[in-house]
């Protein structure tokens, strides 16, 4: 009987206000129900899925990938006046096939010609590479021990990481802009 009454009650009222105004009339649902509380921990971020380190002290360069060492070669570093700055960086730039240019005038004692490089990994943005360096015959431990020019043998970079060219070749296929590059003390 109740239920009688509250369908001819419902009737009356759609035909008094229409279905919109029935639906008007309808008390509002109750709000949901937030969820539960969750503590939210977030998880130690992930490992840079690449990542290139410099140790100055080894005069060594490797690859990780996913942290897992995949590769590692000897190089030559910046010379006892011209320094390869220790920090985080990383790959801003890649160039192939082209001529580097000294930043000092020529009369500048750390000014050099402009030298050829098949492949170069910029980390830094005021001109530091990782890369090949045709003239260069020897490479890491005591390679960039001595003083004089920047460039020789046994006298560093002007900053710069120099990388055999069999090595360097793969690297800059294999490094994506925005790899961390760490150069270590």
């Amino acid at each position: 009987m109740k239920r009688l009454a509250t369908a001819i009650a419902t009737t009356a009222l759609t035909l008094a206000l229409g279905a919109q105004g029935v639906a008007a009339a309808d008390p509002p649902s109750p709000p949901p129900l937030p969820a539960p509380a969750l503590a939210v921990l977030a998880p130690a971020p992930a490992p840079p899925a690449k990542k290139i380190v410099v140790s100055l002290s080894q005069e060594k360069l490797f690859t990780y990938e996913n942290g897992v060492l995949t590769n590692q070669t000897i190089v030559t570093t910046g010379g006892p006046q011209t320094r390869t700055p220790i920090g985080a960086f990383s790959i801003i730039g890649k160039r192939s096939n082209f001529y580097m240019t000294s930043p000092w005038p020529e009369d500048d004692w750390r000014w050099y010609e402009p030298a050829w490089v098949n492949h170069a990994l910029l980390f830094e943005w005021t001109g530091y590479f990782v890369h090949d360096a045709p003239w260069r015959h020897n490479f890491g431990p005591g390679s960039n021990a001595q003083f004089g020019t920047a460039g020789g043998d046994f006298t560093g970079t002007h900053g710069c990481v120099n990388v055999p060219l069999l090595f360097e070749r793969p690297l800059f296929t294999w490094a994506d802009i925005g790899t961390p590059v760490l150069i270590q003390p």
